[in-house]
């Protein structure tokens, strides 16, 4: 009989204090282990009988994962002693991987969404959150070798009928599904996918949408009349502050108190801190600082400003835009647009504007080459108008 163990690999701990439940056995002499796809403390696990403890609040699911890893071994091990074929590592590995494209696909990714915290931006865990409560509104139980074509095409007709997502929207949830499915294929849990480059809904390219000077005056009126809601004025001053220092939703989440050197907000962008360490720099206009002062008035320390969800600033902008009869569907990423929209137009610095966005590349910042374009097509009419 096979001799099956399940452990906490506790030689390796992650930020919240968990490590991985494997699965080992031994064949031909060597020790060959699995990844059961569980995290847990070490507080929170039985060593002697391999469980997850009640203490947790998900130990029968987690229980039930690992009682699967456990099963398929066994399988493997019962179906080459009756066959009477020997069974070598490579053939463990390999059957081992072809069961697993059983694995119940929501508890598998649940878990890996939770162990990419601190790895990726709060937004796009935000996000990958959405994208799995869509899939398991539709499909409350899953499985790898359900993820199959004809499974994502049904996924997308729903996602249209019933979430009326548009196909950005869509094409974003299969961009993140793809992610988990690969990471999966990294990690040996399942061998090979041939959807992880497929998808239903293909990307459209939209423009961007930016406020007018105006528009921005409209909201700062507004913003002083302080007639809206708690939640709204607090949305609408994060919103200004992106209009007047072009942060991304993730930046405005994560500056601090200390990262203001003599009116100068000095960060490193988190969207791409793992792919390059460029410290952006933005001089604040006095109106920023004003913001700030009204954000936290008596702060010296830490974080600038304590955000709402995503879902909960996507929503108040729609009502703000609504009360300054703003006939535009402005969303998070439209206080950015406007920040370079308004700068391009005031200095036609392309190359600034490259430095105080981030930007590697110029081609990504001549994307709002177009308000210099009107501006000469403007010029050029005023100054032969007289001709006409």
């Amino acid at each position: 009989m096979s001799h099956i163990i399940v452990s906490l690999d506790s030689g390796y701990v992650k930020r919240n204090g968990e490590s991985s439940v494997y699965v080992s056995t031994r064949v031909q002499g060597r020790k060959i282990k699995f990844k059961t796809g569980v995290s847990v403390k070490p507080e929170d696990f039985d060593p002697e009988k391999g469980v997850v403890r009640r203490s947790h609040p998900n130990f029968s699911d987690l229980n039930l994962i690992i009682s699967s890893s456990r099963s398929r071994l066994d399988d493997i091990f019962i179906r080459y002693r009756l066959q009477f074929e020997e069974l070598t590592v490579d053939l463990l590995n390999k059957e081992y991987k072809i069961l697993s494209s059983r694995i119940e696909f929501h508890s598998y990714l649940k878990e890996a969404i939770r162990e990419r915290r601190g790895e990726i931006t709060d937004s796009t865990i935000e996000q990958h959150i959405a994208m799995a409560n869509k899939l398991k509104q539709f499909s409350p139980k899953l499985t790898f070798s359900q993820i199959d074509e004809d499974f994502l095409t049904r996924f997308n007709r729903w996602m249209i009928s019933s979430l009326k997502n548009e196909q950005n929207t869509r094409y974003n949830t299969f961009k993140s599904l793809k992610t988990y499915i690969n990471i999966a294929i990294r990690k040996r849990i399942i061998n090979h996918n041939h959807l992880s480059n497929w998808t239903p809904a293909k990307q459209i390219k939209t423009n961007k949408t930016f406020l007018t000077e105006g528009e921005v005056e409209d909201l700062v009126e507004l913003y002083d009349l302080k007639t809206l809601q708690e939640s709204q004025q607090r949305t609408l001053r994060y919103f200004l502050f992106m209009c007047f220092t072009g942060l991304r939703i993730s930046d405005l989440r994560s500056v601090e108190m200390e990262q203001i050197i003599n009116g100068t907000l000095v960060f490193g962008a988190r969207k791409t801190r793992n792919i390059k360490k460029v410290l952006i720099k933005i001089p604040l206009p006095a109106i920023a600082l004003r913001l700030i002062r009204e954000e936290a008035p008596y702060r010296l320390y830490g974080r600038i400003f304590t955000t709402l969800s995503e879902y909960q600033l996507r929503k108040n902008l729609k009502e703000i835009a609504k009360a300054s009869h703003i006939n535009k569907d402005i969303n998070l990423h439209t206080g950015r647009h406007t920040f370079a929209t308004m700068f391009l137009r005031r200095s036609k610095n392309v190359a600034v504007l490259q430095k105080l966005l981030g930007h590697s590349r110029i081609e990504m910042t001549m994307t709002y080459a177009h308000v210099l374009t009107e501006d000469i097509e403007m010029e050029v009419k005023k100054a032969f108008e007289r001709f006409s």
